[in-house]
């Protein structure tokens, strides 16, 4: 298993590149063209909760992804820091119809945005 992780350098202020040196993971800080961390194939993305649903309701998140995916064989990976739930949008944990707005958002697969 390749135990290095390249980090986009603006994430260097989160600390994580620390954190996994210090557990023996080879940290390479550049600037890359998408995402914040690079596992192999795997692009990662971290998102505070407000900004994970704000980029659903503005669309933002699917192009990102598409992004994110376009870049050779690539897995895109959000990581949502927070509560979706306790963010100033109004989400219904239990909807269960398709489609997002700005004053009813319902989660739903999204799997077909990236293709």
């Amino acid at each position: 298993m390749n135990k290095r992780i390249r980090i986009d350098f603006r994430e260097k202020r989160s600390g994580i590149g620390e954190i996994l040196t210090k557990i023996g993971i080879e940290v390479v800080n550049e600037k890359l063209s998408v995402g914040d961390y690079l596992i192999e194939n795997v692009v990662v993305e971290r998102k505070s909760a407000s900004d994970f649903v704000q980029s659903i309701i503005d669309s933002r998140l699917f192009i990102q992804a598409k992004k994110m995916k376009k870049n050779g064989d690539s897995v895109p990976l959000f990581i949502v820091e927070g509560d979706i739930y306790k963010t100033p949008f109004n989400i219904h944990s239990k909807c269960h119809k398709r489609g997002f707005d700005k004053h009813n958002l319902c989660l739903a697969d999204t799997s077909s945005y990236l293709k």
